[in-house]
């Protein structure tokens, strides 16, 4: 069992005030990108379609990297919390692959699979949602008494039955998506502006995005919590700008991706920067 006094990974140890400004700093410029932009983010530019399999392609390749490092993580200290992280960045990988073959435009007309208009939109809510969903989870996991909730199954029959399951939860959804698409309530017309049941979704969005940010802000205890809250404010912040943007190929559609891609880089950064620690650990343990 590990040290509570001593964390064993340099992510898990409570973050020091530099990091904590570090951190600050990073968020206030998060704020400032999002504010200057904010009034310009409905002006559309030219439509990409290209843009979202080479962004999803980003997803798919870093969240994976993330996933792989989690579920080392997780292998090390059998804690319930790592697991948790190592599913939602999986099934985020796994959903970029099927959102960036289904878009209408990138590869064929109407997207691969038989996808329709309304699956890729389907897809990054889902996305979103699950996400989510797994700080939060992982957030109350990491409150439990102790600070974690520890796995009783191997530690190889956990890690393939999260992969399995992930794997399978996303083909499930795929399928769904692509067999109802014209029973979905619509995101995005045709001419690409957003649908009438935008509003609902977002909310819903919003709110669990909201929950996930003030639970890692305030129950904070580690760089890695400091640094998920960075991550979920720049989802949310990406969130708020495609709630206003009335088309996808618009300054605040086109800035809600790098924030995308800024908040999956927080994360992968501090999980790289323990990486060899973690290889070293698991030398250790016979």
């Amino acid at each position: 069992m590990p040290n509570r006094q001593a964390p064993p990974l340099a992510s898990l140890r409570p973050p020091s005030r530099g990091q904590e400004l570090t951190a600050l700093g990073v968020a206030a410029l998060l704020f400032a990108l999002f504010f200057l932009t904010f009034p310009f983010a409905r002006i559309e530019f030219s439509s990409v379609d290209v843009f979202i399999p080479i962004f999803a392609a980003m997803m798919m390749i870093i969240n994976g990297i993330i996933a792989a490092l989690f579920f080392a993580q997780f292998s090390l200290l059998r804690s319930g919390a790592p697991l948790v992280l190592a599913i939602g960045y999986l099934f985020t990988a796994l959903i970029a692959i099927a959102l960036g073959i289904t878009v209408p435009g990138a590869f064929t007309a109407n997207g691969l699979l038989g996808a329709g208009s309304q699956m890729p939109p389907w897809l990054f809510v889902i996305w979103r949602i699950v996400f989510y969903a797994s700080f939060i989870v992982y957030a109350f996991l990491n409150r439990a008494p102790g600070g974690t909730w520890q796995v009783q199954a191997p530690v190889g029959t956990a890690i393939l039955a999260s992969v399995a399951g992930t794997i399978a939860l996303v083909c499930g959804v795929t399928w769904v998506l692509v067999a109802n698409d014209t029973a979905m309530p619509a995101l995005v017309t045709n001419s690409a502006q957003l649908g009438g049941a935008v509003e609902y979704v977002f909310a819903l969005i919003l709110l669990l995005g909201g929950s996930a940010l003030l639970l890692l802000l305030f129950w904070r205890r580690s760089v890695l919590d400091l640094w998920l809250a960075v991550a979920a404010l720049a989802w949310l912040l990406d969130t708020i700008l495609l709630s206003v943007s009335p088309a996808r190929y618009t300054v605040g559609w086109y800035l809600g991706r790098l924030f995308g891609i800024a908040a999956v880089s927080f994360v992968l950064y501090v999980m790289l920067a323990e990486s060899p620690m973690l290889g070293a650990r698991r030398r250790k343990t016979p």
